[in-house]
Parts: structure tokens; sequence; C-alpha cells
């Protein structure tokens, strides 16, 4: 058995040449099925019609990520979904846990607020917009707006920041209604 991080494991060789392995995270039961409700109301809330995880399986998932230094690439692999499927469940998961205070999700988006500033000061530089829309899952937390323009302004080179950083008006779709109302203006493929 070895010990990495806190987690213990002890690798698998398949037939085929790769290394497995099962991580071991110490958590009440208590606390997955807490995070697993709060998921399952937000799910029910937002109406999502299904998912590869079931929410306890995906609140299980969130503490792996919170509690571990483990990869997106490693934690899907051991929960059998993709990357991107592994990465929203936790953007969700982190999302919930931080709208209840936990302080590691607090500090989770904390430093994505601040890369994601480190970022967007990059566009203001280059292009110096009217406004910035996000958009995509991560632009659904309401959180993640809260000091977000300081803190661009902070990074950009300016000495005051004009560009409004706004959320998407559509949600997730918004690319998708974007496309079809361009279709439908004659301007979709010829």
């Amino acid at each position: 058995m070895t010990v990495y991080q806190g987690t213990s494991f002890t690798p698998e060789l398949t037939a085929t040449g790769y290394a497995l392995f099962r991580a071991g995270v110490k958590v009440s039961a208590g606390t997955c099925e807490d995070l697993a409700a709060s998921l399952r109301r937000r799910h029910e809330k937002n109406r999502t019609r299904w998912r590869l995880l079931s929410p306890l399986a995906q609140a299980v998932l969130v503490i792996a990520f919170v509690r571990t230094n483990l990869t997106y690439a490693e934690l899907a692999a051991g929960f059998g979904i993709s990357e991107s499927t592994c990465w929203r469940d936790v953007r969700e998961g982190i999302a919930v846990l931080a709208d209840r205070g936990d302080g590691r999700a607090l500090a989770a988006l904390s430093r994505y607020q601040d890369r994601l500033a480190r970022a967007l000061a990059h566009v203001v530089n280059i292009l110096d917009p009217d406004a910035i829309v996000l958009g995509g899952g991560v632009s659904n937390i309401a959180r993640l707006y809260e000091g977000l323009e300081p803190l661009v302004e902070r990074y950009a080179f300016t000495d005051a920041l004009t560009t409004k950083i706004l959320p998407n008006v559509h949600g997730d779709s918004g690319g998708v209604r974007g496309a079809a109302w361009l279709w439908g203006a004659g301007e979709g493929v010829t």
C-alpha cells in the first residue's frame, strides 16, 4: 500500500498494461448523504433530467476532489466517466458546498476567480471590450461575479476598468440559441 497526500492506494496492473488504483478518503456516510441531498435538490430545482453519476456518487467524487490531489483525469478514470463529466460534476458540487459556506470549496472558488481575473485582464489588455459575457457551466455560479471586476482591474494595464463583466442571459444554451438565430437569418452553413 502506498500513501500519498493522505490518500492510500494499492496499484493494480490490468492485462492491457494499465495501472489502476482505488483511492481511500475517510469521510462519514452522513457527510456524503448530506451533500448528495443538496445535489439532489439542486438537480430537481434545475430540472436536470439525468446524470451519469447518482447524487451520492457525485458527492463522493466532489469530496475526493476536495480532499486529495488527484487530477480530473485520475478521478474520471476511477469513476468510469469522462474528464468533462468529472469537471462538470465537481464544479457543481463545489458550488453547492460554497453556497453552504464550506471553507475548502470557498478557497477553490477564490483560486478560480483569481485565475479567471488574470485571463480576463489579458482580454481587456488586447481587445479593450465594452463588455465580456461569460458562458458555460461555471458562469452560472453567481458568487463568481462578486468582486471579479476589481480583480480584473488589478491585473489589467488600465487606470480604470470600464469593461463590464456579465453573466449570460440564456444559461448554458446561449451558444445554441445564437447559432439557431444565425441559421434563421441565412448566415448558416452554405
